[in-house]
């Protein structure tokens, strides 16, 4: 009888120890999802930061190709009337 309470208490310390560590475990996966859930957030954050940027970057390029277009042209204008002057002159 004395050896069944023995194992009894045994047993019953046992469960104690496992529900503590599976109360452990649990708010140990509860923060490490919270964890995840704001690196998730951070990172979406982020992703639209570039998306901005890539828009920037891209009407920027936009900007810069119609500035080159138009130095082109204003080159050639002034190519041509120097060219005509040139030869009204000689």
């Amino acid at each position: 009888m004395q050896n069944i309470t023995e194992q009894n208490a045994q047993l019953e310390k046992k469960i104690e120890i496992l529900s503590r560590s599976s109360m452990a475990n649990e708010n140990q996966v509860r923060l490490l999802q919270e964890d995840l859930e704001a690196l998730r957030i951070k990172l979406e954050t982020k992703n639209q930061q570039l998306e901005g940027k890539d828009k920037g970057i891209k009407k920027l390029e936009t900007e810069l190709s119609d500035e080159r277009n138009k130095a082109v042209e204003l080159t050639q204008t002034i190519q041509v009337s120097c060219g005509k002057s040139t030869r009204a002159v000689g």
